[in-house]
Order: C-alpha cells, then structure tokens, then sequence
C-alpha cells in the first residue's frame, strides 16, 4: 500500500511537471500570437448580440454556438478581448489534464500527441470553437467504458460534441449509432426494459442536440463564405493534384530568412494526408472481429467511420486548413484510450493501433511548424492599427471601412460598436457573410453619409483594406500623402496578410 502510495505521488509530480512545462509553452505561444478576424468574429457576435439574434447568426457561420455562449458573459461584461484566449487556452489545457491523469495510455505514448501541433497550438492558441473539442472528445473518452452504467453522462458529451463544429459532427453520430445498436442487442439478450428505457434517455441528449444543431444551421446556403460546388469539390484537380500533394502535402518555408528549410502544410490539401493513415486502422478493425474483440472493433469501426465521413465533410465544403485538419489529432487519441485495456492482450492489434497513432503523432509535431511561424511573423496588424485609433483619433470620429471582415478585427480592440461600412452605410461591428454591392463608392455619396451620420463634421477617416479598394478609387483621389495616418506597409516587413491603411478624408472639399 505504500509502495503503491509512493508510485502515484511520484506519478502526479511527472504529470504535474509536464503539464507546467506544456502551459509554459502555451501561454508563451499565446502571449506571441495576435489574433485575427475569424476569431474577432467569434468575440463581436458574443458581444453585440443576444441570444436570438446569436442563434439567427448561426446559419451564416456554419458551426453552433455553443463557443459564443462560452464567450458571451465576459464580452458583454466589458472584459478584454484578449480573454477569449484565456478560455481556450484553459479549456484545452483541460483536456490535457485529463488525458494526463486519466488516460490509461502509457505515458511515453502521451507526450508526442501532447506537444504536436494540434493539442500545443492549433486549439489552445488560435482562439476558435474548435478548443472545445479536445476536452469534450476527452471527456467522452473517460467516460466511454462507462456508457451502458451512466447512460445520461454518456449521451451528455455527445451532446456536447455535436454543438462544437460541423467537421466534428460525424464522429459525435457514429458514436451515437453504435451506442443505439449496442442498446439494441444487449436488450435482445437481456429483455431488460428498464436498461432499454435508461439508454434512450441518454441517446435522446445527442438526438436533441442534433435537431438544435439543425435550428441553428437552417439557411447556411445563404452564406457567402459556405456555397458548395459540386463540380469543382470532387474533381481531379482538386482530390488528386499531385503539385498541390507536393512531399504528402507538405512543402519547404523559410522564415523571416533566420530559420533553416521547414516542413508546412498546405492548408486545403492537408486533409489527404489523414487517408495516408486509415490503413492500419482498417487491419486492427478486420483482425478485432475475427479474433472477437468485439470492443475494439466497435473504436475501431468508429475511428475509421468518423474519419472519412470528416474528410468527406471537408471536400464536400471545401473549408479545409490546418486547423480543421488538426481536428483528426484528437480521434487516434480516443481509439487508443478507449482500446488501450483491451489491446494489451493482443500485441498485434497493439502494434497496428500504435503504428496509426504514432504517424498521426508526428505528423502534428511536424505542424508545430506553424506555431514557429506564428511566433516570428506577425498575421494581423490589427492590435497596433486599433491602438493608433485610440491614441491618435477623436474618441468622436466617424470612421469608415471598406471590408467589415478585416476590419472586425480592429474593432474588437475598439470600445465602439462598430466602424461605418462602405458597403452597407451602416455601423457594423462583425461580418455579415452576405454578398451585396457596394453602396458607397464615389466622393460625393462618402461625403452624403458622413452628413448624416454627423452634420457639420469637416473630417472623416477611412480604414482601407487594400484586398478590397477597387470599388473606392474614386475616394481614394481626394487624398493626399500627408492624409495617409497609418499604414501597415509602412509599420511592418514583410506586410502581414490583415494590413491596414488610415487616412483621413476632407469632407465636400471645393
């Protein structure tokens, strides 16, 4: 019992370590990262809106809200909008507590998954939705032997899973399908009613949170940024051009010239690197039935169904990136801990499931290549842009913006509730996602809405998004250089991919 005793508090100081060390890396990489617009998004939606009017926003975001609800008590409550990365960062720092202590998964299998790409950057730091799925998967893990006992808790971390992300939504149905004909069969053996009812009761969580899911995506076509094309998703080019393939979909980036040749993903071609490991999964899935490993057969069927209904999910939207990608990290690690018991008795199934996990493993140490990245280039300029306009701008100044996309993540910076759109004429605060045509394009019809907003101003002032400025060419010749306040090119080198330009605008100059 001592001996015992002394092992786990010698257990608990490893993973306490590790787990400071991994936080350490994390808030280094946070405190280096600098937000951008989908997550100023995310931030402007929680803040601006209620409830309803949230649930309405969903169709044209294309995931579920349950991230904004996270986000919604601090942004309305006037915290910093650097907050939102605090919650993620604790939620997946979460997640790895809970894979630490509670997986049964060796310790020397943790640590490559732990300090990959996906559990170090992509989720904690890049504040999106998607840092809930690690400690929801998590979750669903430790509880997944327990299913048939606790059939609310069970059916609860489903339903959790699908208000995350669309691109998670087939693993959370998998795990429900399986679970229902699991129901089924034991029910058929049994006779046993009440076990029956008990494990309805649970499948009815996911169910109702699937019908939710589909409230809040109705009308998603009406986005801008999700129409599919048929044509263009499934053909040669796209599934199997080799150029953009490249090294299995890698290619080589300098950065900054200080650092040697690196390995980077190409962001909407990574998803085919995960079909480079479905193999040994399908083998542990073929050799689990004819050695009637029923349990492991089940993970294994629901790993390989969940994965390529992901992927299938990602070609079908055509939203693939290093992030979505990053999603595929956190389902080896359920097959494993959820097998992991069973696999010890067949060293072959082990080894194929490891042999899975480990390619998986260090393909996302590899994608630590873009937390470097991070680290040494800046993104977004839109903290420092959003810190002149506090310093430098009247706290009444009317503003105007040609892109409310990338100016939303100036905004966010911003106590205002919003900068002036060129396209709609109207205080806009986050992205709309709707197409329209510009409504403001010329001198005069800028001058007409700065009039209306407030009669008598002299002075206006433009955020310009060069991506977008041909519309507004016309404006742009009523100033001069010395009207050009800020500009990114000028403040930053290279350029980051959000840069800005501020010039102030005489208003009905003869």
């Amino acid at each position: 019992m001592v001996e015992d005793s002394r092992r786990f508090r010698k257990d608990d100081l490893t993973y306490g370590a590790i787990m400071l060390l991994y936080l350490g890396i994390v808030v280094f990489l946070t405190a280096k990262h600098e937000n951008w617009r989908d997550e100023a998004q995310a931030w402007l939606l929680a803040r601006d809106l209620n409830v309803i009017e949230l649930f309405r926003q969903m169709s044209y975001e294309g995931h579920p809200c349950l991230w904004h609800l996270i986000l919604m008590p601090f942004a309305k409550l006037g915290f910093p909008y650097r907050t939102m990365n605090v919650v993620s960062m604790l939620l997946v720092a979460s997640a790895a507590g809970l894979m630490l202590w509670k997986s049964p998964v060796s310790l020397g299998w943790k640590i490559p998954v732990l300090f990959g790409g996906a559990f170090l950057y992509f989720m904690p730091v890049v504040s999106r939705s998607y840092s809930l799925i690690p400690l929801f998967i998590c979750i669903n893990a430790a509880i997944y032997k327990k299913r048939h006992q606790s059939p609310v808790w069970y059916g609860l971390s489903l339903a959790l899973l699908v208000q995350t992300h669309i691109y998670i939504l087939p693993f959370a149905g998998w795990l429900s399908v399986f679970w229902l004909f699991e129901a089924i069969d034991i029910y058929r053996k049994s006779r046993n009613r009440r076990f029956l009812i008990q494990q309805g009761l649970g499948l009815l969580l996911p169910c109702f949170s699937f019908l939710l899911f589909l409230v809040q995506m109705s009308g998603v076509q009406k986005s801008s940024a999700f129409l599919i094309h048929w044509k263009d998703s499934f053909s040669y080019d796209t599934v199997f051009n080799q150029l953009n393939i490249s090294l299995f979909g890698f290619r080589g980036l300098y950065i900054n010239r200080m650092f040697p040749r690196i390995l980077y993903t190409r962001p909407k071609r990574s998803f085919i690197l995960i079909l480079f490991f479905l193999f040994a999964p399908v083998l542990v899935f073929f050799l689990a039935i004819k050695r009637r490993q029923k349990e492991v057969a089940k993970a294994a069927g629901i790993y390989l169904m969940a994965t390529l209904s992901g992927l299938f999910l990602m070609l079908l939207l055509g939203r693939t990136g290093l992030q979505k990608t990053a999603i595929f990290a956190f389902l080896p690690i359920w097959l494993l801990w959820t097998s992991w018991r069973y696999l010890q008795v067949d060293k072959q199934m082990l080894r194929l499931t490891l042999v899975n996990y480990v390619g998986l493993a260090l393909l996302f140490l590899m994608m630590n290549s873009a937390a470097i990245y991070d680290v040494h280039n800046c993104y977004s300029d839109a903290a420092d842009c959003a810190a002149f306009i506090r310093e430098n701008l009247p706290s009444d100044a009317t503003i105007f913006q040609n892109s409310t996309a990338y100016a939303s993540s100036v905004v966010a910076y911003l106590n205002a509730d919003g900068l002036y759109s060129l396209e709609s004429g109207e205080s806009e605060s986050f992205a709309q996602w709707i197409n329209r045509e510009p409504r403001i394009t010329d001198y005069k019809s800028f001058c007409e809405s700065v009039e209306r907003i407030r009669a008598g101003t002299e002075t206006a002032y433009l955020l310009i998004q060069m991506k977008f400025v041909e519309p507004y060419i016309d404006i742009l010749t009523h100033t001069d250089s010395e009207d050009i306040l800020y500009s990114s090119f000028l403040e930053k080198d290279p350029a980051p991919e959000e840069c800005y330009i501020l010039m102030r605008i005489s208003i009905n100059e003869e």
